[in-house]
């Protein structure tokens, strides 16, 4: 069965997932699997980011003030 790294998109085959060296997490009883370490830090680090980005990105400072340019000059 195949599923993708949450983090990067990269198809993964979780069948046999140890003996391929993909690491995998378990959040709220969903398994996640992921197809490098550092991906998998990422998304347990924080996991709405890759689970609901739009609401993520909304939550960030500044996001409702549109534009996401550079400050304005004083």
């Amino acid at each position: 069965m195949a599923t993708n790294c949450p983090v990067c998109g990269s198809e993964l085959d979780e069948t046999n997932w140890a003996s391929k060296g993909l690491d995998r997490a378990v959040i709220n009883w969903q398994v996640y699997y992921f197809c490098n370490f550092d991906h998998k830090y990422k998304f347990c680090s924080n996991p709405d980011r890759y689970l609901n980005p739009e609401q993520w990105r909304a939550q960030q400072p500044g996001a409702s003030r549109g534009g996401g340019g550079a400050p304005e000059a004083s």
